[in-house]
């Protein structure tokens, strides 16, 4: 992470891909495939999420990316890394599922 400029994850298939957060924790912009999870909690204003199978677009968004460090992405990924801390998932796990009422039955 330190020698970077950009990280990237074009992965046709991932479930969270939790590399992008500690990508962020370096200060480094992110690049994902539409298809990584942690794509859905991302901001445009600190990563680019692509097509999958798309060499000119991961180009592009390689590009672009490396346009975005500056003031209001330090504050962006701050907010993203303190939402999505592991006793944050895990208070969120224990309302949302646990906490919650069961669904109703359809007989």
């Amino acid at each position: 992470y330190r020698e970077a400029d950009v990280f990237v994850l074009p992965s046709v298939d991932e479930g969270f891909g939790m590399v992008t957060l500690e990508a962020l924790a370096f200060g480094l912009p992110v690049v994902v495939t539409e298809n990584v999870g942690s794509a859905d909690i991302l901001d445009p204003r600190v990563a680019v999420v692509v097509p999958i199978r798309s060499p000119e677009a991961l180009a592009r968004g390689i590009q672009s990316a490396r346009e975005l460090p500056g003031p209001e992405f330090d504050r962006i990924r701050r907010e993203i890394l303190s939402r999505w801390t592991w006793s944050n998932c895990v208070d969120r796990m224990l309302t949302d599922v646990y906490d919650a009422p069961p669904p109703a039955i359809r007989s």
